[in-house]
């Protein structure tokens, strides 16, 4: 079992797809996890095993085999509701093309995440404010998704993130449908909010987002690679090093 400051634990993650008569390991057995307060890239080329793992990182699939711990609870024993409820309360997400409702506002669209969870009226409007604020959109709060820029959408969507304080931010190639000098505002609020406290694992194929975090960690067909350079090396908190 991870120890208390971790947040995010993997054990032995294995992923098997089947695809017609072809078997497909798209994971072989990843272990790695992360602390309360990191900053964490996952890189990887094409077909590495990226995408599948932010699917179970998010608690979107199911491994094949292995174990994810979340706040040490172990999500692969738990059925489909405990894990949406885990998901909707420890997991904040950002994603590349930033999945805000058009018809909604600024404000309406950070207040989902608080419907889901049942928090009250009054106070999901004072939490979603507070986000926002944080996010430099108090300005912005009622206007729709089309009224605003690529990178004020991204910042609502970070806001919508924050508004439930989870365990962890995960972002999926943060800047990916940004220009480059908004792509750096960007990541420039994300390395703010993880100085705050924020926990923040971001996956990415670009070296330049990667260059913000504590630590990166390297897939290749379906593996953790060890080693790299500098603050690009891949620094794996195993099982032993949980035992300490």
């Amino acid at each position: 079992m991870p120890v208390h400051d971790v947040v995010l634990c993997l054990e032995s993650v294995s992923k098997r797809y089947l695809l017609g008569k072809t078997v497909v390991d798209a994971l072989r057995g990843v272990d790695f996890s992360v602390r309360k307060g990191e900053f964490v890239a996952i890189m990887g080329p094409s077909g590495s095993g990226k995408s599948t793992l932010l699917g179970i990182l998010g608690l979107l699939d199911k491994p094949t085999g292995g174990k994810v711990f979340i706040d040490g609870s172990d999500a692969t024993s738990l059925g489909d509701d405990k894990v949406s409820l885990l998901r909707a309360r420890t997991i904040g997400f950002v994603f590349q093309f930033f999945f805000l409702v058009p018809s909604l506002t600024a404000l309406e669209n950070v207040v989902l995440p608080l419907m889901f969870l049942n928090v009250e009226r009054g106070e999901r409007e004072r939490l979603a404010s507070n986000a926002l604020e944080r996010v430099g959109l108090s300005g912005r709060m009622h206007h729709r998704p089309s009224e605003l820029s690529g990178g004020e959408r991204q910042r609502c969507a970070i806001a919508r993130a924050l508004v439930t304080n989870p365990s962890f931010i995960l972002a999926d190639e943060p800047t990916g449908n940004l220009d480059s000098k908004t792509g750096k505002e960007i990541m420039n609020l994300f390395k703010e909010l993880n100085a705050e406290g924020k926990t923040i694992v971001a996956v990415t194929h670009d070296e330049a987002i990667a260059s913000y975090a504590e630590r990166v960690i390297h897939l290749r067909d379906g593996l953790v690679e060890e080693g790299g350079k500098g603050k690009h090396a891949s620094k794996l908190v195993m099982k032993r090093t949980l035992k300490k």
